[in-house]
């Protein structure tokens, strides 16, 4: 009983000892990360643009920024948010979805033209993807990704225009740079924190 009661507030103390702060600190940390993170995504489709002939900045991602902003605030406290598994997990999943989901929604729109009708079919299309897609998880930005590209078909945008390389880049793409930044920098700042937390 001694024993796994020491091994109780061993696990305790090193848990407390691998957080980054109260909650004011983890909001500014997560804020300031959420931020930059869309900055640099942005910066780099710009920067990119011409080359790759398709935007990595899409409005959904500054959901997905936040989403995986937390989570990475979430991982950092167990010592966890640079595990390439947990990123790479990740990354599968999420990407599936959205990749799949949108694909979904350039063929809807084919099938069923840009309406009302084809937004509602591609985003109920979305979640039935996500449900039963075994590589996929329920991630809900996929939604207004989907709805996104509907929305620039009916206005003759030029989302509307890239058809399936709408799902390459800048869904799957940018989901994927937009996890890839916002781990890395939660791992940047954690780190300092984390000693002055404890010092």
């Amino acid at each position: 009983l001694g024993r796994a009661a020491g091994t109780a507030d061993g696990g305790a103390a090193k848990k407390q000892g691998l957080e980054i702060g109260g909650q004011k600190t983890e909001a500014l940390v997560s804020a300031f990360v959420a931020g930059t993170t869309v900055f640099l995504v942005c910066a780099l489709s710009e920067a990119l643009k011409g080359r790759i002939g398709a935007p990595l900045w899409a409005p959904p991602l500054g959901s997905v920024s936040l989403i995986f902003t937390m989570d990475a605030v979430a991982a950092a406290r167990e010592g966890k948010v640079l595990s390439a598994g947990q990123i790479l997990d990740k990354a599968v999943k999420t990407g599936s979805a959205v990749a799949g989901a949108c694909c979904l929604a350039v063929l809807i729109t084919q099938l069923f033209g840009a309406s009302p009708l084809g937004r509602a079919l591609a985003v109920g299309g979305s979640f039935l993807w996500m449900v039963f897609c075994p590589f996929a998880s329920v991630f809900a930005p996929t939604a207004a990704f989907c709805a996104l590209y509907v929305d620039q078909a009916i206005a003759g945008g030029p989302i509307g225009k890239l058809m399936y390389t709408y799902a390459i880049t800048p869904c799957f793409t940018g989901t994927a740079l937009t996890l890839i930044i916002s781990r890395l920098l939660v791992g940047i700042i954690a780190r300092p924190l984390r000693k002055l937390r404890n010092a």
